[in-house]
């Protein structure tokens, strides 16, 4: 793959550059639990940098919650697509979510039924959904993605894979919708999209950013990625952003 420090820089401070970014495993290293990840100094101000830099076109896309994201990141300006892209927030303008959740009351309830036999789990609920997490039981996976998919049929979701987590969410809404609903948008519209992640479900941010003509930047050293840029790891795309947004278009 390439290296998106030395191939993007230029390229992304002449002006024809969206630029969409994953959050866990992207901006700030993985934690064993969500809550005790930890985030840059300077985060935030560092991203509203670039985004200045490029003219707004910058936009955090995660599976996080949008008040998530707002708690680890302190006060803001930046345009947000949160929980695979069901929910937005531009910059100036209020939250709008772009999916209804179901019945999650009963979906968590059955969810804790099937694992009950397992070791035990991170159960996340989410505003469209459960995340279950299992990096402290690596050795129950098989039985976690078998849970998972009985639970998306009975209830009418979809399973999204990540690291370590199965993800129940609603039907028709990931990443790559996400970054498509934004270049759609006045500022982003006729830009060329570099999308930077990590995990399984940037992938399909990858995808349509390639289809839009751009490319995918993948950080780590994952087999068998859409991407065709790499950065080696999240300190490195910091360093980048520092470039991006210290070097003069």
């Amino acid at each position: 793959m390439l290296c998106a420090r030395e191939n993007f820089s230029s390229e992304a401070l002449a002006g024809n550059i969206s630029l969409f970014l994953d959050f866990d495993g992207t901006l700030v290293p993985l934690a064993d639990h969500p809550d005790a990840i930890e985030p840059a100094p300077g985060l935030a101000p560092l991203l509203e940098r670039v985004g200045i830099r490029l003219d707004g076109r910058l936009m955090l896309v995660s599976g996080r919650t949008i008040a998530d994201l707002d708690s680890h990141l302190g006060d803001h300006r930046l345009a947000l697509y949160g929980s695979h892209g069901m929910e937005r927030r531009l910059p100036g303008k209020p939250r709008e979510d772009m999916a209804e959740a179901g019945d999650l009351v009963a979906l968590r309830a059955a969810v804790d039924e099937a694992v009950d036999a397992l070791p035990p789990l991170l159960i996340e609920e989410k505003r469209f959904g459960l995340a279950l997490h299992y990096r402290q039981a690596p050795e129950a996976e098989g039985a976690v993605l078998q849970i998972a998919e009985d639970m998306a049929k009975r209830f009418g979701m979809a399973v999204k894979l990540g690291k370590m987590v199965a993800e129940l969410l609603p039907r028709g809404f990931d990443k790559g919708s996400a970054v498509e609903a934004a270049m759609a948008l006045s500022g982003f519209a006729g830009t060329t999209p570099l999308f930077v992640g990590d995990d399984i479900t940037d992938e399909d941010g990858f995808l349509a950013a390639q289809r839009l003509g751009g490319t995918g930047i993948l950080v780590g050293d994952r087999i068998g990625s859409a991407a065709t840029a790499a950065l080696p790891d999240t300190g490195a795309v910091l360093d980048w952003l520092h470039t991006l947004a210290a070097e003069a278009p």
